[in-house]
């Protein structure tokens, strides 16, 4: 029973891991573009960063700025060509 709930904590980690980087490589793509996205709420773990769903792609990604965020809010995000998130 421990040995497959140590296989279900590892593939869930492959499997973020492996989201992050996609996403990351789609960012990089498409660093002109600029992403609808919704404010879900902080992130309790991290200062001035929110968690935050990008509605076309349906992905859940952490944003970091120093302005204050509402939940709900709707923003628009924008990608540099090293796929880091911004609030555009």
């Amino acid at each position: 029973m421990i040995a497959a709930r140590e296989g279900v904590r590892l593939s869930r980690i492959l499997e973020r891991s492996a989201n992050d980087y996609w996403l990351g490589v789609y960012m990089q793509r498409h660093a002109s573009e600029r992403f609808d996205s919704v404010v879900l709420g902080p992130h309790f773990k991290e200062e001035d960063t929110y968690k935050v769903l990008i509605i076309s792609l349906g992905a859940l990604v952490d944003v970091r700025t120093t302005r204050y965020l509402e939940v709900s809010e709707r923003i628009e995000l924008q990608s540099d060509r090293s796929g880091v998130l911004t609030v555009a």
